[in-house]
């Protein structure tokens, strides 16, 4: 026994007879009793309860182990992609000389063809119909912030414009007769949750948002029984995540998971409605992750464990499967002479893109992301003598105005904190205890 609970390791007998105690314990059993475990003398321990083997493993998992990834493109010029329910066709939208055109890709024969030609026009949030006759999208002018939903025939034909001034994705329900969506009203501070007809009549607004809390900008997800939507929402200005569930019935939002995440985005319902697939960032994490959360016991599974960014999901209706798009940032810090070149200072691929600040001595405070953790770097303009600043987390950096002080945000402890510190990044203090707090602006007067 010894041996199997300690394997290539030196432990003394006493260890087994502390652990069988702690066991004990842990169980309700007292010194009298044997409910549970019982000693065989010159033998060991027997367990009393009669054990049964379960193949279902733990309620509300789904094994991954045997799942297949198949990247379909690699260019990494797509800005948005759908599934259709029986998963042989992909709607995308490829990204060429700056401008945006809308495809159908038949996964099984291989054939491309061009729906909408292309255009400086934002196409996103594509998603098939149910009959995989039509496709929906949404397109959005150069400089204009009012989008608009279409309808188009997945054979070609006319497209039908349907609702004016959409900020996200759509849900279709399950009979294919309702679509639900976010949008924004900046003026009065909310957003809303609307339910309209398929063909964007009857609009009916069924929750809203006030804020600094928010419903995310990215699809939502209409449950198989036709009762609830899903969709990502935020609170204290984007400071924690969560999945909420809107019952169709006017009832109060229900939170289908915890708050316990710094960024969300696609949320998609399973076929059976047992679990909802989405995208999001856990608090130590610095990338988009795709995980299933359980219906029956909440719990949430990791479907994918790397250091890429998964910001887009559709899932197939009729067929296990479901596609994504890894999203890779590409940021570096240049610098911009009066007279002269531009000229780039740093050649990593996150450099700047959580922050950027000046400080004295004409050095550069920056944030750059390795292993998942968004840290602060110093650096001077010539791009020489790079120094890390901080081990433990830290983003989104405000000088003073002398350039003697930093204030940053930091993930230490797995809560969101406002930190200052020296621009060498000495003397860390931090500020703030608080549910969360991000994104700091020093005074002009200092602190």
């Amino acid at each position: 026994m010894v041996e199997t609970l300690w394997p290539d390791c030196f432990v003394e007998e006493s260890n087994l007879t502390v652990t069988i105690s702690m066991l004990r314990r842990a169980l309700g059993e007292n010194e009298n009793e044997t409910i549970f475990i019982e000693t065989v003398p010159k033998r060991g321990y027997r367990f009393v309860p009669a054990v049964s083997i379960s193949s279902r493993g733990r309620p509300g998992r789904v094994n991954f182990s045997s799942m297949q990834i198949i990247r379909l493109t690699h260019d990494g010029h797509v800005l948005d992609v759908g599934i259709s329910p029986d998963a042989h066709l992909l709607a995308y939208v490829p990204i060429e000389a700056g401008k945006y055109s809308l495809w159908i890709w038949n996964l099984e024969s291989g054939e491309k063809r061009q729906l909408l030609p292309p255009s400086p026009a934002l196409y996103w949030g594509v998603r098939f119909t149910h009959d995989q006759e039509d496709l929906f999208y949404i397109s959005t002018q150069p400089n204009s912030t009012i989008s608009v939903l279409h309808r188009l025939p997945v054979n070609g034909g006319q497209s039908q414009q349907l609702v004016v001034n959409i900020d996200a994705p759509i849900a279709l329900s399950r009979d294919g007769l309702k679509i639900a969506f976010v949008r924004c009203f900046p003026g009065q501070h909310k957003d809303v949750l609307i339910v309209a007809n398929a063909d964007g009549s009857g609009e009916q607004e069924i929750a809203q948002r006030q804020h600094p809390d928010k419903f995310c900008f990215s699809a939502a997800s209409w449950s198989p029984d036709g009762k609830l939507i899903a969709l990502g929402a935020s609170r204290n200005n984007e400071l924690e995540f969560a999945v909420l569930g809107v019952p169709l019935d006017g009832g109060a939002p229900i939170e289908l998971s915890q708050w316990d995440w710094k960024d969300m985005r696609a949320v998609e319902w399973s076929e059976d409605g047992s679990g909802l697939y989405f995208s999001a960032m856990a608090l130590r994490s610095n990338s988009l992750q795709i995980w299933r959360l359980s219906c029956d016991d909440g719990e949430k599974q990791r479907i994918t464990n790397d250091p890429n960014n998964y910001e887009q999901i559709s899932v197939a209706e009729n067929a296990e499967a479901l596609v994504t798009m890894q999203v890779e940032p590409q940021a570096n810090i240049w610098i911009v002479p009066a007279s002269g070149a531009p000229r780039r200072i740093t050649s990593g691929r996150t450099e700047g893109f959580d922050g950027l600040a000046v400080v004295e001595g004409g050095r550069l405070i920056y944030a750059s992301t390795k292993n998942q953790q968004s840290d602060l770097w110093s650096i001077r303009a010539n791009g020489s003598d790079a120094l890390r600043l901080t081990y433990d987390s830290g983003f989104f950096p405000s000088a003073s105005r002398n350039g003697r002080l930093v204030a940053y945000v930091s993930a230490e402890g797995s809560t969101l904190h406002i930190w200052c510190m020296n621009a060498n990044g000495s003397n860390k203090k931090q500020l703030t205890r608080g549910d969360g707090e991000s994104h700091p602006s020093i005074s002009p007067d200092g602190l």
